[in-house]
């Protein structure tokens, strides 16, 4: 927050005498000095210059040579900074800058002056002087001649790029990116290399910063061009083999970045390379102009005919048109950065209206629309390349029954169902005979009308908080090829019930996913779906699995167990020893996202049927320490404190036996099939939140000292039974809610 100090030395007022209206103290004293028209960064405090909004610009380059750099530094609001040069003179480092021409070919490439005198690495310049005109402008003076560096002749008829920066560590002043593209023979641009910018990076990394103050993808190719590091340096091949989780021979001692999880398909080339955003005209570059600089950072060499990369970048358009290379770059599924479905192929749209129960026979009444290319489909007379065997969407019901001494809860908790999941009910149950119930279609409108008859399918009485969902998916044959129509998913409420909580927003998921899916693909793109199956009563389904076929010697867990990632205790021929951990949507979510922060690993065996391991380590959230930034995935302020009071507790383990060591196999399935149980190990509510990231020991204290409940899920020396639980004791909004001394908002850096 900007002090009123800061704000008043912002406006030219420090120093000012203030008389505030209703102060009537005495008479008003003789006008003051007048204040400050420049700041003095070299004599101010550094609370003061952290505090300001600072603004800066290349003003002039002069090519004499050694070239001189005039830029200006200013606050927001226009009062000039002065005093950087003592920065400066204590180390030379606080304001450098590089030179580089933009030299044509395929593709064009920029070429740095300044060198490293060791390595003739491309590098900064320090300068051999910085001169303050006390106006907020400086003139910086390169020791590079630009026009007699080795190997690189000077060509003034060029593009050519000042960048840099100023800041330290030691200097609380906001550092300062430059970057300024001119033609030294005082010609026009006609010539630029403009491909990305790191708004588009911080859509997924949010205010990514390199070697310590370098925040502008402008900046860093000046240096990352194709003679740094043997070529893998270059940033085309460096970015693109980074996202593409590739391994470097040179390049830091020949690094790998195998953990890296790129959340979305690697063929959206439009996420950070689009001619349509003004600050990337040559943003289509991709598509126009392929080159193996660029593409080898995905595609390796052995995937290319004959396994040769020709040398050659001019005879790439011979084969790899942009039509050619848009082609090859399509994906089953439409999405702002992929538009583009294969050929052939229809887009399904799903139109949820309705959904309504009978009060007096408990029928349930679905009204919804699926568009084929914008067309309406009949469900009972599909197109016959969608009628063949395959995948169908369904209907998912979801509700809330009274629970832990709430009447009305706010999360779905599904009672009744094995482990708390929600009805099913294929489409293909409702037509031909269906036993499931009724089905009708409105030509005119293009509405199919499901009515759920079978008392077997319909709402509990008494449930509150219904919904219904639409998920799952068409199959289409294409010339004898089957393609998965996965179909963002939809939620409605039943008439009359309440809406479940929006807590998430689906577009800021999209800023890194682009295109989620989970289940196969039954799950698309909206989280509302996951809330209908991951409610608080679930945990993970493996010390379940009843039947010894079932039973795998899981690779991944066999290696976590040799990695000592996993509990030496866990013997994977015996469900009863596997990782059970909570599954309710918030805990999913948030132990997945902060694998980096947590001091224990979320994992966790999931059964009966579809067994399998999972360890999240793996996971490299991009945002690094953001992830304590709630609102990057949260709706508004709904992550602040207090919670709700008719939030439901989280399940950690589903279990009958208080000291959750179930007999057997048998006794672990009868728990799931009688959720929630009071022996059940939980989480209280906001305790549960928090826990996601803060695994520490000292932390879970921290928790349980101010009225949280935990259970520690690879432990059975801390828990809580759901018996055990004491609602509304958490006093976790004295000191962490709304204005308090350690607000959430503020603690995360909202």
């Amino acid at each position: 927050m900007v002090s009123v100090r800061t704000r008043l030395a912002a406006l030219g007022l420090a120093g000012t005498a203030l008389v505030l209206a209703g102060c009537k103290d005495g008479d008003d004293g003789a006008q003051g000095p007048p204040g400050p028209n420049v700041i003095d960064a070299s004599t101010v405090s550094d609370d003061f210059l952290a505090g300001l909004d600072v603004v800066s610009e290349i003003e002039s380059v002069q090519i004499f040579s050694p070239p001189k750099v005039t830029f200006r530094l200013e606050t927001a609001s226009g009062v000039p900074i002065i005093g950087i040069v003592p920065f400066w003179e204590a180390s030379n480092n606080y304001v450098r800058f590089t030179l580089s021409k933009l030299v044509p070919g395929t593709p064009d490439s920029w070429v740095t002056y300044t060198r490293d005198a060791t390595t003739n690495d491309p590098d900064y310049d320090n300068g051999s002087s910085l001169v303050d005109h006390m106006d907020g402008t400086y003139t910086f003076t390169f020791e590079t001649d630009v026009t007699a560096v080795m190997g690189i002749p000077y060509e003034p008829t060029l593009t050519h790029r000042l960048a840099g920066q100023l800041g330290s560590s030691s200097i609380s002043l906001e550092a300062q990116n430059f970057v300024h593209d001119f033609v030294p023979s005082g010609a026009m641009i006609t010539e630029t290399r403009n491909i990305a910018v790191m708004e588009s990076c911080n859509e997924c990394h949010d205010d990514l910063v390199f070697h310590g103050r370098r925040f502008r993808v402008e900046y860093c190719v000046t240096c990352h061009n194709p003679d740094l590091a043997s070529g893998e340096g270059d940033m085309a091949f460096m970015i693109h083999k980074i996202h593409a989780a590739g391994d470097f021979t040179v390049l830091d001692g020949g690094i790998s970045y195998a953990e890296v999880t790129y959340p979305q398909d690697v063929a959206n080339c439009r996420k950070c390379h689009t001619a349509a955003d003004m600050a990337t005209p040559d943003g289509d570059n991709w598509m126009n102009l392929p080159n193996r600089e660029a593409c080898l950072g995905c595609h390796v060499d052995s995937n290319h005919p004959g396994g040769m990369v020709p040398l050659d970048n001019t005879v790439c358009t011979l084969c790899h048109d942009a039509a050619n290379i848009e082609d090859r770059h399509l994906t089953p599924n439409a999405t702002p950065n992929n538009p583009f479905l294969l050929p052939g192929q229809v887009e399904i749209a799903y139109e949820l209206m309705d959904a309504s129960v009978d009060s007096m026979t408990d029928e349930v009444t679905v009204n919804l629309r699926i568009l084929s290319d914008g067309t309406p489909l009949d469900v009972a007379n599909l197109p016959a390349d969608l009628a063949g065997p395959g995948n169908y969407p369904s209907l998912l019901l979801a509700w809330a029954l009274p629970q832990d001494g709430i009447m009305a809860p706010q999360d779905y908790n599904n009672i009744g169902q094995r482990a708390a999941q929600p009805l099913s009910l294929s489409l293909s149950g409702f037509v031909a005979g269906g036993m499931t119930g009724t089905h009708s279609f409105n030509a005119g409108t293009g509405v199919n009308t499901f009515v759920v008859t079978d008392p077997a399918s319909q709402f509990p009485m008494g449930a509150t908080l219904r919904a219904v969902g639409l998920q799952g998916y068409f199959q289409q044959d294409i010339m004898g090829d089957i393609v998965s129509l996965h179909t963002p998913s939809q939620v409605v409420a039943v008439t009359g019930d309440d809406v479940r909580r929006t807590v998430v927003d689906n577009n800021k998921c999209a800023n890194c996913h682009e295109w989620f899916e989970g289940h196969g693909g039954n799950r698309t793109l909206n989280m509302e779906i996951c809330t209908l199956c991951h409610v608080p009563n679930l945990s993970s389904t493996g010390r379940s699995v009843v039947d010894p076929t079932l039973r795998s010697l899981d690779i991944d867990m066999m290696d976590a167990i040799m990695a000592g990632t996993l509990d030496p205790s866990v013997d994977p021929n015996d469900p009863l020893t596997y990782p059970e951990d909570a599954q309710g949507f918030k805990d999913l979510i948030h132990g997945i996202h902060s694998a980096d922060d947590r001091s224990r690993p979320f994992q966790h065996v999931r059964g009966p049927s579809r067994q399998g391991y999972y360890d999240w380590s793996e996971i490299t959230f991009p945002r690094g320490a953001s992830t304590s930034n709630c609102g990057l995935c949260h709706e508004d302020d709904s992550f602040e404190l207090p919670l709700a009071d008719d939030l439901l507790p989280t399940v950690v383990r589903t279990t009958q036996q208080p000291d959750g060591q179930d007999a057997s196999n048998m006794a672990v399935e009868a728990a799931f099939s009688g959720v929630p149980n009071p022996e059940d190990w939980v989480n209280s509510l906001t305790a549960g939140t928090c826990i996601g990231c803060h695994t520490s020991q000292a932390a879970m204290a921290h928790m349980e000292l101010n009225g949280g409940q935990i259970t520690q899920a690879d432990s059975t020396t801390w828990f809580t039974n759901r018996s055990m639980l004491m609602q509304n004791l958490e006093s976790c909004e004295i000191c962490h809610g709304p204005g308090r001394t350690s607000d959430v908002s503020v603690v995360h850096d909202q």
